[in-house]
């Protein structure tokens, strides 16, 4: 396999923007009697999320380029993991991550990553789509730092 280097992942990421449903209306809905698509996706937390969205300079600063996954939600990076090693934003810092497979092959399947009291677990499921060799698949996310929990449904990005 070709390696394709993580910029050329995320210019393919940046290119996959798309509208999700704020906190807001997901609540307007559940008022309204609607339910969560059957798809397996979790609704939003209403609260300010714990994890913030990683800029460009932030990841690159701190990970060497190289196969690895990306975790987006509504188009912004919230998790970089490049062969062992990771990184998230929370609390408007920047945290390196422990527990990253060092293959391709183990991060796809997602995992529990680590930092601090910072805690990421990522659970990809159903079929993933290919493009560029690139693939991404729905993951359902849970997120825990300083006593506040998270969950949400976003896209789990692996590629070399």
């Amino acid at each position: 396999m070709r390696p394709i280097p993580l910029l050329m992942l995320l210019a393919l990421l940046a290119g996959c923007e798309a509208e999700a449903p704020t906190p807001r209306d997901v609540a307007a809905g559940e008022a309204e009697g609607l339910a969560p698509a059957a798809t397996g996706a979790i609704p939003p937390t209403p609260d300010a999320a714990i994890l913030q969205p990683l800029t460009r300079t932030e990841f690159e600063a701190r990970l060497e380029s190289g196969a690895g996954c990306s975790l987006e939600r509504d188009a912004d990076l919230l998790v970089v993991t490049v062969m062992g090693d990771g990184v998230a934003k929370a609390g408007g810092r920047v945290a390196d991550l422990g527990g990253v497979p060092t293959t391709l092959n183990a991060m796809s399947e997602g995992g529990r990553f680590t930092a601090g009291d910072l805690s990421i677990a990522v659970a990809p499921f159903g079929e993933g789509t290919l493009e560029e060799g690139v693939v991404g698949r729905p993951a359902r996310v849970e997120v825990r730092s300083a006593g506040r929990e998270e969950r949400f449904t976003g896209r789990w990005v692996c590629g070399s």
